[in-house]
């Protein structure tokens, strides 16, 4: 009887060890990235050009471990009819497969 109490106790450590380091990875969580990052910045300025437009200003970023990385970017973008928009795209990263993949955009003008 006690092995099995013993063994319920340390399944039940694991468990909060487990769950512990997963939040810590970001495993599936989103976390707050700087907006200067260097992958930040390459997958805001990709994802501007595969909206047609250039990059002018990232107003947040945030990131999720998945397969690769998934960058949740707020974005100002200048369009090439020369409008100013904001954007908040989702860009899923896989450096081992040399890809990035434009997940989701929504745009609407900014009213400067």
């Amino acid at each position: 009887m006690l092995y099995f109490r013993l063994l319920a106790i340390f399944s039940l450590l694991c468990g909060l060890l487990t769950n512990s380091v997963a939040r810590r990875l970001g495993g599936g969580y989103l976390e707050p990235i700087d907006t200067d990052d260097p992958e930040v910045v390459s997958a805001a300025t990709w994802a501007a050009n595969k909206l047609k437009g250039t990059l002018v200003k990232i107003t947040s970023a945030n990131e999720q471990i998945v397969a690769g990385w998934m960058y949740h970017i707020s974005i100002h973008i200048k369009s090439e009819q020369k409008k100013d928009m904001q954007c908040r795209v989702k860009v899923w990263v896989r450096h081992w497969l040399n890809r990035m993949q434009l997940v989701s955009a929504a745009c609407r003008p900014t009213h400067a």
